[in-house]
């Protein structure tokens, strides 16, 4: 077994403060269930130990004595004994059930609150994986609850009555039980070392192999476009693979606490049945206390096997479970640098010498400055990864400035909160998304108190509503996951009809009209003009008909403003310009 302790394995202190915090902040929140549970496993303890203790009764004065009323008596009582045992055990299985529905509830909630509040930028840190993250590591948690409170309430509790039942019994045989418990201690405390290190493997692989296959299916059309179900075939069947290896070496190391135990027990056993057969023809010891003696021990072996095997299980629940937490405590919150509220009535923005980095020392823009008055359309044109996505993200606030101030009616957005300026912003993306649900869901996503007139209002001005209303169940028609019940263009259109809903001040296009063919972009076009025209609306274009639609056109080179004009006169004097036509950045 390996010896080196990984730095991602969790310490005993570790173990100790994840399992603390667990009962503390989300056991006792049901402090009324889980101590009636942890009384219902004392119970459970109190009944097993007494069938241990009846034992004796039995043998000595129902089956050596003769004893008639012994008969009623003790069996009455085992009978009483199991009942109560019963009983407890349902009652403990269902409320530590109850809790732990729960808790996976909280935590699942606690880490999607924070999820979907981090950073953008963070989000390249949680991939496709953090949602099976997210619902696994609370699995971890209830697991990890459930098993400390068993183990050590019902288990030890009952470990400890029978241990009781086995001294009062004969001393003896009690000392060298308590003999073997090093060897087991030392035995087991290999095993967790090992499985601290698969553990944390095994967590990432299941991770990593998500990742792989939530790409795979995410890009199945570039994926059959390219011919590359091989390539996926090769990268899944590797990864699972891998994960099928550590998960069969976990499984060998994992499991060698139990039989351990069965063979320590079978030696003990046997050496019992010499001592006591011994004690009992020489020195006249009554059948009925080795019966005791060994009942207890029986009883005792299976709570006290899975006592030795709680730190190996822990240690697998706990990894998720630091995950979890990790997430709920580190993760950057995305947050307003001020307190203030926008209102933004003209919608007049302005860059005023603005940088920004992802990465420390490259920057993605540079000293970026320009106006749009109300009710000005203009279009941003550039190759790719020039900087104007990241133009649009700065104005949503998705990231701040580095350098420079963004300024929506002469109020700098660093000084008002990202609910306030956000209110303030329409928002259409290239690659549409949709959630999934109703037609009339989505649309109303842009405006929580909408009525049914304003939805097939912003449908008709979005030029979807015909199409809807043909469609079998209209606005309640489900469009999927992420719109795969619709077409590409029909997609399109209701994120726009989403924007136009919303009717805020400024509105952001990112090619918008991208999806939709030459006929239905001609009517959205015109759409966009009526709809627009009281708004400041920016467009990152990458076609003729939306620049020519475009009162001023800005084009952006590497991060900087290169050129301003209409399409006429960049392309009389903007070599860059005209270079984006010759590349079909542009077309």
């Amino acid at each position: 077994m390996a010896n080196k302790k990984p730095t991602s394995a969790l310490s005993r202190n570790e173990t100790f403060q994840l399992t603390k915090r667990l009962i503390v902040e989300y056991g006792l929140e049901h402090r009324k269930k889980f101590f009636l549970a942890i009384f219902c496993m004392v119970l459970v303890g109190l009944a097993t130990s007494s069938v241990a203790w009846l034992s004796k009764s039995m043998v000595n004065s129902i089956f050596v004595d003769g004893d008639r009323a012994a008969v009623w008596a003790v069996g009455g009582a085992i009978m009483l004994a199991f009942i109560v045992k019963g009983i407890a055990g349902y009652g403990q299985t269902v409320l530590m059930g109850t809790i732990g529905c729960a808790l996976i509830a909280r935590l699942q909630q606690a880490q999607f609150h924070k999820l979907i509040r981090l950073r953008l930028m963070d989000y390249t840190a949680h991939p496709g994986g953090a949602v099976s993250r997210v619902i696994h590591s609370a699995r971890n948690a209830r697991n990890a609850i459930v098993l400390v409170t068993t183990n050590l309430a019902r288990d030890l509790m009952t470990v400890i009555a029978l241990l009781a039942v086995m001294i009062v019994q004969d001393p003896v045989m009690s000392l060298f039980a308590f003999a073997i418990a090093p060897v087991i201690v030392w035995g087991v405390s290999r095993i967790i070392r090992e499985t601290k290190n698969l553990s944390q493997a095994e967590a990432d692989m299941v991770a990593g192999l998500n990742v792989v296959g939530v790409e795979a299916l995410q890009g199945v059309r570039v994926v059959k476009a390219f011919n590359l179900e091989p390539v996926m075939d090769k990268r899944i069947t590797g990864a699972i693979v891998k994960m099928e290896r550590r998960q069969g070496k976990l499984i060998r190391v994992s499991s060698l606490t139990s039989p351990l135990f069965d063979i320590l027990a079978g030696l003990t056993i046997g050496f019992f049945i010499f001592y006591a057969g011994w004690q009992t023809i020489n020195n006249g010891k009554t059948p009925g206390e080795f019966m005791a003696f060994i009942t207890a021990f029986l009883l005792a072996y299976d709570p006290a096997k899975r006592l030795g095997n709680l730190n190996v299980q822990l240690q697998r629940e706990l990894v998720g479970v630091k995950r979890a937490f990790n997430l709920i405590d580190h993760g950057k919150l995305e947050v307003s640098e001020g307190t203030g509220q926008l209102v933004a009535n003209a919608g007049a923005l302005e860059f005023q010498d603005v940088s920004f980095s992802y990465k420390a020392g490259v920057p993605t823009i540079s000293n970026v400055s320009f106006s749009v008055t109300p009710g000005e359309r203009i279009a941003i044109v550039g190759r790719s990864g020039a900087g104007k996505s990241t133009i649009i993200n700065l104005i949503m606030g998705m990231y701040h400035p580095s350098h420079g101030s963004i300024l929506i009616d002469g109020t700098d957005i660093s000084t008002v909160t990202l609910q306030s300026l956000r209110d303030s912003v329409s928002y259409v993306a290239q690659d549409t998304f949709l959630f999934s649900g109703s037609i009339r869901e989505n649309v109303a996503f842009g405006q929580a108190s909408a009525t049914e007139e304003d939805i097939l209002a912003a449908l008709e001005a979005a030029q979807a509503l015909d199409f809807v209303l043909k469609l079998p169940h209209g606005l309640e028609t489900d469009v999927g996951n992420n719109g795969a019940n619709l077409s590409g263009g029909q997609r399109q259109r209701i994120s726009i009809a989403r924007a136009f809903l919303k009717n805020a001040p400024i509105l952001l296009l990112d090619e918008a009209t991208s999806a939709l063919d030459g006929d239905t972009e001609k009517q959205l076009q015109a759409a966009l003009e009526k709809l627009s025209a009281n708004k400041t609306t920016i467009t990152v274009a990458h076609r003729l008909s939306t620049i020519l639609s475009a009162k001023k056109v800005i084009v952006v080179e590497a991060g900087r403003i290169v050129a301003v004009g209409t399409h006429e006169t960049l392309q009389r004097e903007s070599d860059v310009y005209r270079s984006l036509f010759a590349a079909h950045e542009i077309v």
